[in-house]
């Protein structure tokens, strides 16, 4: 198995999450968003995340870090104007 998302289902996962936010918020979409996890971001990820956090507007964060220290390895930030 891998630990990456082809770019449509990284879309999708984006998609899901902030529909359930805002299904708890009265609709509203989140101001900041960040995703992370324990292995680094394929392009296709990054790709597909980008894209969907693009278009809700919020202010987003991709960030890779590495369980034993905790430090990140690789991220991508996003603050729109």
């Amino acid at each position: 198995m891998t630990p990456h998302l082809p770019q449509a289902e990284a879309a999708q996962v984006v998609d899901l999450v902030l529909q359930a936010f805002k299904d708890e918020n009265e609709q509203r979409p989140p101001r900041r968003i960040v995703i992370h996890k324990t292995s680094v971001f394929s392009p296709e990820e990054k790709s597909g995340f980008t894209g969907a956090l693009r278009r809700v507007g919020a202010e987003f964060d991709l960030l890779a870090v590495r369980p034993r220290s905790w430090s990140a390895t690789s991220s991508v930030s996003h603050r729109p104007t």
